[in-house]
């Protein structure tokens, strides 16, 4: 076995092991319904699918909120941020491009 196929074992390995889109997405809203409404650290934040709320005298509307998924993977290797920061940049111009009655909009 070669040092790359020993390499994309390891890689396949770890992706096994990582949650789901899914999970994520659901883990993520269970924390914002627990931490930023439960606690109320954001005050624009009144449940764990819209936004914005309490900033319509600022012209803000209220919109949902988005969840988004990164299939990039932290292996070490050194393209792993790149890969990140295009499904970062993906999902801000789909964000932007949805607007604030869209699927998954954004508030401003």
């Amino acid at each position: 076995e070669s040092d790359r196929e020993a390499r994309q074992k390891q890689i396949i390995q770890k992706r096994m092991k990582l949650p789901t889109s899914d999970d994520t997405e659901r883990r993520t809203k269970a924390w914002v319904k627990r931490v930023l409404v439960g606690l109320g650290i954001c005050p624009f934040t009144k449940s764990d699918v819209k936004s914005g709320q309490g900033l319509g005298d600022m012209g803000v509307p209220v919109a949902n909120i988005m969840y988004s998924y990164s299939e990039a993977l932290a292996d070490g290797g050194e393209n792993d941020v790149y890969l990140l920061m295009a499904d970062v940049w993906g999902a801000i111009f789909d964000m932007i491009s949805a607007g604030p009655s869209g699927k998954n909009g954004v508030s401003s």
